[in-house]
């Protein structure tokens, strides 16, 4: 579950965690590549031993957390095969306070593959706004919307997965896929939340050379490619 994130806003959780299964990356907002995880996935109990021996350190990079914004970066190359090409994932978790989260993917392999982001809403129904999802809940409502959706495919549907009980019961999860194949993605993806009766706000993005613009309502946040940094406009 390296660069795996939940959300909790609005008295419910929005994005959430598999759960109690067994170990696969698949069931975590997170990154495949060719249909592969990261490391020690696959079994019951999460397998640490490949890692130990390559002495890998996927890790936070960047946590930075002001009144209006918080900023988290994480480098998760290492938690993946070596074998796998990855040359590169950062992914910029942009908490713009109080109720918008962009997630920010900087992924490179060293040869165009399959990559493919996953995010789970909570709930299991949803409807379509163009490239945004909408789920609501009984006290929230959730908007997921692909921000940069040029070649890049987003499906959503309910997937079976398997609980780690003594009966092995099954649950089902909505699970939002955004694929694409190629060797460099930057994507980005906006949550917005708010009460259940009421629309969260749309976010949209700019790209000005370095700099991707964001702007939800009259909040405005700025990430610049060069510095890896984000700040809130004035």
């Amino acid at each position: 579950d390296v660069n795996h994130f939940l959300v909790f806003g609005e008295g419910e959780w929005l994005i959430r965690d598999d759960g109690y299964f067994a170990k696969w990356t698949d069931q975590h907002n997170t990154l495949l590549i060719n249909g592969k995880g990261q490391l020690g996935e696959g079994v019951m109990w999460f397998d640490g031993s490949e890692l130990h021996r390559l002495k890998a350190r996927p890790r936070i990079t960047r946590a930075i957390s002001t009144e209006r914004l918080d900023h988290i970066t994480g480098n998760g190359i290492e938690a993946y095969p070596r074998d796998s090409g990855l040359k590169r994932f950062v992914r910029h978790l942009l908490f713009l306070k109080p109720n918008v989260l962009i997630v920010v993917d900087d992924i490179e392999l060293d040869e165009a593959g399959n990559l493919e982001l996953r995010f789970h809403p909570e709930q299991h129904e949803m409807e379509r706004d163009g490239a945004a999802l909408i789920t609501r809940g009984e006290k929230a409502s959730l908007r997921l919307e692909l921000l940069t959706n040029e070649g890049v495919n987003l499906t959503a549907k309910n997937i079976a997965v398997e609980k780690c009980g003594y009966g092995f019961e099954v649950e089902t999860m909505l699970n939002v896929r955004l694929t694409t194949k190629r060797a460099k993605w930057r994507n980005a993806v906006a949550l917005s939340w708010a009460n259940a009766s009421e629309t969260p706000v749309k976010v949209i993005l700019e790209e000005k050379g370095d700099k991707w613009i964001f702007t939800a309502g009259e909040r405005v946040v700025v990430l610049d490619w060069r510095t890896g940094k984000a700040e809130i406009q004035q």
